[in-house]
């Protein structure tokens, strides 16, 4: 379980980010990979052309914004995930937010904040704790 993990806060309100496997699998499932995930939500686009061979080759451009399409779905898949490991422990079970209620949090959190959250999330979910690691001299 989740001892500590980030919150997007919006006035009263917290709303847990948990990067579980379970948000990973439907990244994986939506995306293919985590990786095209990742470029998608930063605002790289992806383009299909055809070699000199006839095979299909993906080539990424940059692009000046982020996907708030991609953004949103990960931060509500991370809410609800962080929202239904909190209904565990409760006998008041909060509700899921929805892909709106998401697009209102964002725009009052701020996109760049959203994203320092996200990866303080997935680095804590990439080590496998929820402390926040130092290196040991």
């Amino acid at each position: 379980m989740l001892e500590k993990q980030e919150y997007l806060e919006v006035g009263e309100e917290k709303y847990p980010l948990a990067v579980t496997l379970n948000v990973i699998e439907t990244m994986q499932n939506k995306y293919g990979t985590i990786t095209k995930w990742k470029k998608l939500m930063l605002g790289f686009i992806e383009e299909k052309k055809i070699d000199k061979k006839g095979n299909e080759v993906i080539e990424w451009k940059e692009n000046d914004e982020l996907s708030a399409k991609d953004l949103k779905f990960f931060v509500m898949e991370s809410i609800n995930e962080g929202i239904d490991i909190e209904n565990e422990k409760r006998d008041n079970k909060r509700p899921f937010v929805t892909d709106r209620q998401v697009g209102r949090i964002i725009s009052e959190v701020g996109s760049v904040n959203v994203l320092k959250k996200i990866v303080k999330a997935l680095n804590m979910a990439n080590s496998g704790s929820n402390e926040e690691e130092t290196p040991k001299n």
